[in-house]
């Protein structure tokens, strides 16, 4: 991972500046610049409370396996970074990592991070409904799902943080 200085108050066009230089020159687009940290076993813990291992990549899809004590696998991570770094919330991009069971339905899903404030992250993190929508979809399910039809909104304080976690959950499906 290369640490890159940012511009204080303009981080997400520093960072967006650094890619396309990158790209420019290297022919290839770095991991996300917005969210480098890797996938810990606590971030999905409360998905998966069994999980003792995470294994890497499967396929195209970037799934990481989920795995119990013995090896046995119990589920996937699919996280939204970087395909939903272009999806803003009040302040910026939201990663959000999605938990998928045995059967490959979608179980729930938690904010890693957020460029947004703390407090509208919290609303969103804290409100029991909002998931609700998106319980047992596929991933193919979710990425043609209509939020508006599907009855998706807001969290009451938190509306363009939770609007955007809805989105970048349909944008990485």
């Amino acid at each position: 991972r290369l640490d890159v200085d940012a511009v204080s108050g303009a981080t997400l066009t520093s960072l967006a500046v650094w890619e396309s230089i990158a790209f420019r020159l290297g022919g290839a687009r770095p991991a996300s610049l917005r969210f480098p940290d890797p996938i810990e076993l606590a971030d999905i813990q409360p998905m998966f409370p069994l999980a003792k291992s995470l294994g890497t990549r499967e396929g195209t899809f970037g799934l990481l396996p989920v795995y119990a004590e013995g090896g046995e696998q119990i589920g996937a991570i699919l996280r939204a970074s970087p395909a939903a770094d272009g999806v803003l919330g009040y302040q910026g991009p939201t990663d959000v990592l999605i938990g998928l069971d045995a059967g490959s339905r979608l179980l729930g899903f938690e904010i890693k991070a957020s460029f947004d404030n703390e407090e509208y992250v919290g609303y969103v993190r804290d409100e029991e409904y909002f998931p609700s929508p998106f319980q047992g979809m596929t991933l193919q399910g979710l990425s043609e799902l209509d939020l508006k039809a599907a009855g998706v909104e807001g969290v009451s304080g938190a509306t363009m943080t939770s609007q955007a976690v809805a989105k970048g959950l349909k944008v990485a499906a």
